[in-house]
């Protein structure tokens, strides 16, 4: 067999995949790993190519910040994760450009719509609940011929789907082009044939969800020296105590993010801010943000040892332990009502300067990177190590932000700011940098949300039916709780399916997909103005999210 040098859609993926998982693998390897998968000799070169084109590869020498590994990689394994969930369940009964929310020039015919683009919000909430379909671990199926049925079986409750009549009538592309599905209804009518006791997937889920449903709030950071450190799982601040309990990930996203970003440092933590604003007065981020600092430069007495998972009740889902030896890297932003902001303004020593393109309704944000005189007293060498960036609007001589990292010099300044525009596209406007910012933090043991104590209840009422449908309805409306909590107002939470149907599910829309993004279009041209200002809040917190899809491509949701 020759040397395969156009490599198919589905090899790509896979190759994409694979770099993505393990960033230390050489092209070498991924040729062997996907010869033993497809058959397929793929040369060196073309798999470098591809690397390249996704920004994956790294030159000779030192590795790139987004790639950057370590010979001891940990990362938690699926039983671990499984066994939580399994635990929970018993006792119940996780640079590109910024993003823009709004686009203008968008050319769509209007034959090209498909109907209930909406639901991607549906399709957003199990991406960020679950790294394939929820229903996978329910019924005993895997592979990806079997994930498109279950994506289906997923959406039919967001189409109003609840009878084989109606998906045999149903002519609409929306429901197959959101599951990624091309064989049609009748196709997925046979495959349903093959199951016959739905009554006990439908018990097999109703104990198996809160597993699903669980709400990671924090990080723990044990140091050496017995101190406690406070990460919301989002990556909004360093907390002292009370972290916003609104600022939580899904237990699948929380520990993807702890085995990244922390236990490995693949990829640096990207800070909203330093910390949390203080009610009614100046903030100065004190000892815990210099104590993360020192943690993360591995200074003696200061290392991290142990981390724990904590969850909206304050419970310990599990606990890890740490590499003392590894050196973890940050950026993080200083907003105006933190005193460090004042240490940037007066760093006088301007080292280089630049812009950077985010979106239509803010062209361009300029920046400088500054020495830095006094942050932290100077305390020591890590921080006089420490970078200092301020951040300017266009035609704007006043700074807004600034930001602080530890990345050394060898990282150009414009990918240091890019990370973290791309992180937090929506600066001031975010929802994140809205909590960390109005100086009420909320005691994670008083608030928890109606969904999880409405859940129990829910399917006691349900549990006598013992059709797909049954279960089809289970999945969409805890689908649509999660929703209403991770991305919408307040307000919305317990608002009823045909609500959430009628002003957001069933609007339509378009698909576009690349080799980094999967883009959805919403049309709302003809939506009223408070239902569209609630559609733009939770388009902003999905893409906020950076949630990725089960191709690991990151979900973007606009508005035409």
């Amino acid at each position: 067999m020759g040397v395969v040098h156009k490599l198919t859609q589905e090899i790509m993926d896979f190759i994409v995949l694979q770099k993505r998982d393990e960033p230390s693998l050489s092209c070498r390897s991924i040729a062997k790993i996907v010869f033993e998968r497809f058959g397929e000799n793929v040369s060196k070169s073309s798999i470098n190519n591809l690397l390249k084109e996704e920004r994956l590869s790294s030159p000779v020498g030192r590795r790139s910040t987004a790639l950057r590994t370590h010979k001891k990689q940990f990362k938690i394994p699926d039983t671990k994760r499984n066994q939580i969930q399994s635990d929970l369940s018993s006792s119940f009964g996780m640079p590109e450009n910024a993003v823009q929310t709004e686009v203008h020039n968008v050319n769509t015919e209007k034959a090209d719509l498909m109907d209930g683009a909406g639901a991607v919000l549906l399709r957003a909430a199990e991406w960020d609940l679950a790294k394939g379909p929820i229903l996978a671990d329910i019924l005993d199926l895997q592979g990806e011929q079997n994930n498109q049925f279950l994506r289906v079986l997923s959406l039919l409750h967001g189409f109003h789907i609840d009878s084989i009549e109606k998906i045999h009538q149903y002519c609409g592309t929306g429901l197959w082009k959101l599951a990624d599905f091309n064989q049609g209804g009748d196709f997925f009518v046979r495959w349903l044939d093959q199951f016959q006791d739905w009554k006990q997937y439908y018990l097999r889920f109703s104990i198996k969800s809160p597993g699903f449903f669980t709400k990671v709030s924090y990080f723990k950071l044990y140091l050496e020296d017995k101190m406690v450190l406070y990460l919301d799982t989002q990556g909004g601040a360093v907390w002292s105590s009370n972290v916003h309990s609104d600022l939580y990930a899904s237990l699948a996203q929380a520990t993807e993010a702890l085995a990244k970003q922390i236990l490995n440092n693949v990829q640096s933590v990207v800070l909203c801010g330093m910390c949390p604003k203080k009610q009614g007065q100046k903030t100065t981020s004190a000892l815990y943000f210099q104590n993360l600092v020192e943690a993360f430069e591995g200074v003696h007495g200061k290392k991290i040892e142990m981390i724990g998972l904590i969850d909206e009740k304050s419970r310990e889902l599990a606990r890890f332990n740490a590499d003392i030896h590894v050196r973890r890297e940050f950026i993080a932003g200083v907003w105006p009502w933190q005193t460090e902001f004042q240490e940037l303004l007066d760093s006088k020593k301007e080292m280089m300067s630049g812009k950077i393109p985010v979106s239509d309704s803010t062209p361009e944000i300029h920046f400088k990177e500054v020495k830095l005189a006094s942050i932290f007293g100077q305390r020591g060498s890590v921080f006089k190590a420490l970078r200092g960036f301020l951040l300017y609007e266009a035609f704007n001589s006043v700074p807004f932000a600034g930001l602080l990292s530890n990345l050394d010099s060898q990282q150009e300044a414009q990918k240091v700011v890019s990370a973290y525009l791309a992180r937090w596209p929506y600066l001031t406007r975010g929802s994140v940098y809205q909590k960390i910012s109005t100086g009420d933090r909320d005691d994670l043991s008083k608030k928890v949300r109606a969904d999880n104590n409405r859940t129990e209840d829910d399917f006691l009422k349900m549990v006598g039916k013992s059709s797909v449908f049954g279960l089809t309805q289970a999945v969409g409306e805890m689908l649509n709780a999660y929703v209403q909590d991770r991305f919408f107002p307040e307000q919305y939470c317990g608002a009823d399916f045909f609500t959430m149907h009628n002003r957001f599910y069933r609007l339509q829309g378009t698909i576009t997909e690349g080799n980094r993004d999967y883009c959805v279009i919403l049309n709302t041209s003809s939506e009223a103005p408070a239902y569209k200002e609630d559609l733009i809040f939770a388009a902003q917190a999905v893409n906020e999210a950076a949630i990725q899809t089960s191709r690991q491509k990151t979900l973007k949701i606009l508005l035409k």
